[in-house]
């Protein structure tokens, strides 16, 4: 059995739009996706996707349900087996094991905190508009900062009124246990001497404070030493994504420097800081409409923002960017422009969130605002087409946005502050995975602040190399493959001493022609049989794999990874049947070949999968552009090869590999000779290099 907690993680990380389109041609219908249904023989589509409700319904046949009931009622699945397929899919580990009583201790306590907060939450929605001391003065409060009732309501904002204990005692009549109240923040404990002594029990070393025993004896606590914990507060609700209240921002009102500005709830078990955004809830299907999101730092930011019309808005509360954050994000769209203060906090809070973003494969656009302006502000101060204008007008990406800032007396007067000014840049380009990004906004770059291109390009070559040992490290410590690989691992050197897995998981350790080979193996399995009959298909009337072995022979060709390389010539001795189904036919592998069979599932696995979530998007399927793709991909293949070529032959003729006692043998003469030789064999690759690579972008 899969423990509820697991099972709640994978629901919420997954898209479901992204599990259907591995089955479906899906396209994009305003803020859903449409396909002719699966389920049924149809001409139009009446299949529909809602990314942000998570469900897909079928108005032909009535088919509808989650993620999970698409997959046991199309793939034939087990409810145990889709869920596994999901966490796998999303990067979270599935044990299936009998659950525990303390589990299900867990997860009934989960229960009643949101059952604690969702009651909360219309607490102080109720004294917000229905007393007098929360008309008087909360209502008040927003009235003046121009919060419309509408957005009140649509956030579910409240009051908490000056009296010190009045919420602590309804909720306690009420039946709601003290210690989950004391957890969630909303009532609080007054030490004195009683609770000190009970703590001294609890903890007689107080060298060795231990905060589990220090909550323990919190529950030992009088009744009239708990209070509530916002008093005379205006109350934020914050939302998971689902629309539950986990938690609350309160931001005073009175002017008391002792008291700080705003409070926020302690993390618990169903409130988690880094994995929550605020309006998210209310923000995600405008998000998914407009393919965008805003990111601001406020609540009032947000709810400013959106009363203008800017509703695919979300803030942070403040904290620092987080990866669990942008992954919530990221179910919703790889768009993102972050929103900030004029300011040079402003300015540096950008900075930090952007690379993040740009690791995660985000198109990301920045807004600095004019000076003096925060988004709230801002947004009150315009009209909403106003507003909407100057989004569009002032986004601008990453690299423009940085360069700009290099536009400044002290930078272009200190060689040493604007290299390191260079260097930051060269970082943030660095960490983008797609090759083709990091080459356009290195050309960028070059151009905009004058540097050689070659000597940014391997400086960010330098810096990717970094990002990779990185990602190396981290994945050797537990990684996508789920278990802590404490043991050191030697560099790479020979791949044939290399399991399958191990050889995936070194990032670092892969050539250039890892990639390449990769796709080759991902068009061979899938679509080996089809013929596009277009193209460079078209004259022949050829397969793909039969192109890809044509081109592959005509050169004399071999694959490096010595596992693709099994592959694909296994591939070709297959039967008609087996080749038909090569994927199922390689997966299903075991004993000495395992190896191969975790490859080939490592290939069509999302990771590795050459589709990325832009062609998902897209409205054409890949099975359409084959006599586009595969002819683009071996002509790519092959001008790489001759890069790698004439690498190693610039190595030889600097003497990286040519050993002075061989120079010395054949002599000076000849040793000339044979550098003319090099010198003729570097320009005859480079002929060829240009050539393939204007073979290849013919395909675009």
């Amino acid at each position: 059995m899969i423990d509820r907690a697991t099972i709640e993680q994978v629901m919420e990380a997954t898209n479901i739009a992204e599990v259907v389109s591995d089955f479906v041609a899906l396209k994009r219908r305003g803020a859903n996706f449409v396909a002719c249904c699966p389920f049924h023989n149809e001409k139009t589509p009446s299949f529909y996707v809602s990314v942000t409700k998570g469900i897909y319904k079928c108005f032909g046949c009535g088919k509808s349900g989650n993620a999970v009931t698409f997959l046991r009622d199309h793939e034939q699945m087990s409810y145990v087996e889709a869920i596994k397929y999901l966490g796998k899919k999303c990067g979270i580990e599935v044990i299936d094991k009998e659950e525990t009583p303390q589990e299900r201790e867990q997860m009934q306590k989960r229960e009643s905190l949101l059952i604690i907060t969702e009651y909360a939450q219309k607490y102080f929605s109720e004294a917000l508009l229905n007393t007098n001391e929360g008309k008087s003065v909360g209502l008040s409060y927003f009235q003046e900062r121009e919060i419309t009732e509408e957005s009140i309501r649509d956030f579910g904002l409240g009051y908490a009124d000056a009296s010190r204990d009045s919420f602590t005692k309804t909720a306690l009549a009420k039946g709601y246990k003290k210690e989950l109240l004391l957890e969630t923040g909303l009532v609080k404990v007054k030490q004195n001497a009683e609770t000190e002594r009970l703590s001294n029990i609890l903890q007689p070393d107080s060298s060795q404070e231990n905060s589990t025993q220090t909550e323990q004896s919190k529950n030992f606590a009088p009744l009239d030493s708990l209070y509530d914990g916002y008093r005379e507060r205006v109350i934020f609700p914050i939302r998971d994504i689902s629309g539950r209240v986990v938690a609350f921002g309160g931001r005073k009102l009175r002017s008391d420097n002792n008291l700080a500005k705003y409070i926020n709830s302690p993390e618990s078990q169903i409130y988690i800081k880094n994995k929550t955004l605020y309006g998210l809830f209310e923000a995600k299907k405008e998000i998914e409409k407009n393919n965008c999101c805003y990111l601001v730092e406020g609540y009032t930011d947000v709810i400013s923002m959106a009363q203008k019309g800017i509703k695919n808005i979300v803030a942070s509360c403040g904290t620092s960017l987080t990866q669990g954050q942008i992954q919530l994000i990221k179910r919703f769209t790889h768009n993102i422009v972050v929103l900030y203060d004029g300011d040079s906090a402003g300015i540096h809070a950008s900075l930090r969130g952007i690379d993040m973003f740009l690791a995660e494969e985000f198109n990301v656009k920045v807004v600095l605002l004019p000076e003096g302006e925060d988004p709230d502000s801002f947004a009150k101060s315009h009209s909403a087409e106003e507003l909407k204008t100057f989004l569009e007008s002032a986004a601008e990406d990453f690299i423009a946005f940085k360069c700009r800032l290099s536009n400044n007396e002290e930078l272009q007067k200190d060689p040493v502050k604007k290299a390191e000014f260079i260097k930051d840049i060269s970082r943030s380009i660095s960490v983008i995975p797609d090759a083709v990004l990091r080459n356009l906004f290195t050309s960028q770059v070059s151009q905009t602040l004058n540097i050689p291109l070659n000597a940014l390009g391997d400086q960010i070559a330098l810096l990717r190399r970094e990002v990779l040992n990185e990602q190396a490290k981290e994945k050797r410590a537990g990684g996508y493959t789920n278990r802590a690989v404490k043991e050191y691992r030697e560099p790479y050197n020979n791949p044939q001493k290399l399991s399958a897995e191990e050889f995936i998981t070194n990032d670092i350790t892969l050539s250039h022609l890892y990639k390449y080979e990769r796709d080759i193996i991902y068009y061979l399995l899938k679509y080996g049989k089809e013929t596009p009959g277009a193209g460079e298909f078209e004259n022949e009337n050829i397969t793909v794999s039969q192109f890809i072995k044509m081109h592959m022979d005509s050169d004399g060709l071999e694959m490096e990874n010595p596992y693709f390389k099994k592959i694909y010539h296994e591939f070709f001795t297959l039967d008609e049947e087996k080749s038909k189904n090569a994927i199922k036919y390689f997966s299903l592998k075991t004993g000495e070949e395992q190896p191969l069979s975790k490859l080939v599932i490592e290939v069509f696995d999302e990771k590795y999968n050459i589709r990325s979530q832009r062609v998902k998007g897209s409205l054409v399927d890949e099975k359409y552009m084959l006599y586009k793709t595969v002819p683009q991909l071996i002509y790519t293949y092959k001008a790489q090869i001759c890069e790698e070529r004439i690498g190693e032959l610039i190595k030889k003729i600097s003497n990286e590999t040519l050993q002075t006692s061989e120079i010395e043998e054949i002599g000076t003469e000849e040793s000339h000779e044979q550098e003319k030789k090099i010198m003729e064999q570097i320009k005859e690759l480079s002929n060829v290099k240009k050539e393939l690579l204007r073979l290849a972008k013919k395909q675009a």
